[in-house]
């Protein structure tokens, strides 16, 4: 998934992962559930990045048992978006991009405060 905050991506993914029968790994739930909203937190970056590294080897191990795997990510950065798609060539893994192109006025204005 690729796309601003609040363009619907974690929707979006949902509507795959049962259409699809896929896991979806979302970093911002796992990042709640063991953290808090801490986005202020002078952790919350390095937090992240730890909970995205960890839910990239579930990822490998779901994969490798055949079941396909959304990665709600974000994805902003096109460095980012090469590196994961590398990592998939490394497993073998056919990898595609969902990118929600959304104008900020038509995003989920409660999240934007």
């Amino acid at each position: 998934m690729c796309g601003l905050p609040c363009s619907g991506k974690t929707t979006l993914a949902r509507q795959l992962a049962s259409t699809h029968r896929a896991v979806r790994l979302t970093p911002d739930e796992w990042h709640t559930r063991l953290f808090g909203q801490d986005a202020d937190s002078p952790e919350h970056d390095v937090r992240h990045s730890v909970v995205e590294s960890l839910q990239w080897e579930v990822a490998v191990q779901v994969l490798y048992q055949n079941v396909d795997v959304i990665l709600d990510f974000g994805f902003w950065s096109k460095s980012e978006r090469e590196d994961y798609r590398s990592r998939g060539d490394e497993i073998g893994a056919e990898m595609r991009i969902h990118y929600l192109n959304v104008p900020e006025k038509n995003r989920d204005r409660h999240y934007l405060s």
